[in-house]
């Protein structure tokens, strides 16, 4: 599959952003989710889930009780984890981004009940 035009300009300002700000930059990891959402919607699933895991990994070591976005990429993985049909996994990282965003923003922050109508669900 061709790669689209938002792909390759994602990919192009991610590659900026690492220039500027090396890998750990919350810049860059932002740029991360952008970019895995856009793989997925390019039908790409598998190669959103590969950088998208990764970047939610480095994300929560670099970033570990940041709301953004480090919580953003780990709902983004969880999405295409259920689009790809690994809703096991999608499920897991769905529920460890509600606990967090819970312990960041209470029980009844308007973000935390978004993530858990969004990323919990398995429908």
């Amino acid at each position: 599959m061709g790669e689209t035009q938002d792909v390759r300009e994602l990919s192009n300002k991610l590659r900026s952003l690492q220039r500027r700000f090396g890998p750990d930059g919350l810049q860059v990891l932002q740029a991360v989710t952008d970019l895995g959402g856009a793989l997925n919607a390019d039908g790409r699933g598998d190669e959103a889930v590969d950088l998208l895991s990764e970047g939610f990994g480095r994300a929560k070591r670099v970033a570990p009780g940041a709301d953004q976005p480090t919580w953003l990429a780990g709902h983004e993985l969880a999405v295409v984890l259920a689009a790809t049909g690994r809703v096991e996994r999608a499920v897991d990282v769905g529920w460890e981004v509600v606990r967090a965003r819970r312990h960041l923003l209470g029980p009844d922050a308007a973000g935390t009940v978004r993530t858990s109508d969004t990323s919990c669900s398995t429908s």
